[in-house]
């Protein structure tokens, strides 16, 4: 009987000691990471942002820095795009097409450290777009959708430095602009 009780005994002492751990490791994880804080405020950016792209009302200087740039995804793009080109690029976008997202609300996901794998303030976006080509005198509208991967990297001050956006825009503008 007393080795059965200090059998039990010493099984509650082993599960307290190692259910319990030490104080550091509940300091690190109560400490607050800045890569999640920035998260945070980033994640309300970009709501805004793609808001501000549906309603066709994009406040560059809110949303982007000055040294901005997008990294060319699709065949044939350029290496990088700067916040002019972009600019003048969606002004023609906004004359042609309407933008929605249909599978709201949206769930973005923060970005890690490659290096650290720590939550580093950077925003994933995963998003169903309904694009519609706008009717002319000689045209119909005709809509199409498209499933897109963003990535939005950002500054100390908040701001959006790179954009990186993954969708099949060639077969999206193909259909679009088809005769049938």
């Amino acid at each position: 009987m007393k080795k059965m009780k200090l059998i039990w005994t010493t099984l509650c002492l082993s599960a307290l000691v190692i259910g319990c751990g030490s104080s550091s490791d509940y300091a690190e994880e109560a400490a607050p990471n800045p890569g999640e804080m920035a998260f945070d405020k980033n994640e309300k950016t970009v709501l805004a942002y793609l808001d501000s792209w549906q309603s066709e009302s994009v406040d560059y200087d809110k949303f982007f820095a000055k040294d901005y740039a997008a990294w060319g995804t699709g065949f044939g793009d350029t290496d990088t795009t700067t916040l002019e080109q972009m600019i003048a690029w969606d002004k023609k976008l906004f004359e042609t097409y309407d933008f929605k997202i249909v599978n709201g609300p949206l769930n973005l996901l923060p970005g890690v450290n490659v290096e650290t794998k720590k939550i580093d303030g950077s925003v994933r976006n995963y998003a169903e777009w309904e694009i519609t080509k706008t009717a002319t005198d000689s045209t119909d509208a005709k809509t199409g959708n498209i499933r897109m991967y963003q990535a939005f990297v950002f500054n100390d001050e908040g701001k959006i430095i790179l954009d990186l956006t993954y969708g099949d825009f060639g077969g999206l503008l193909k259909y679009l602009h088809s005769q049938d």
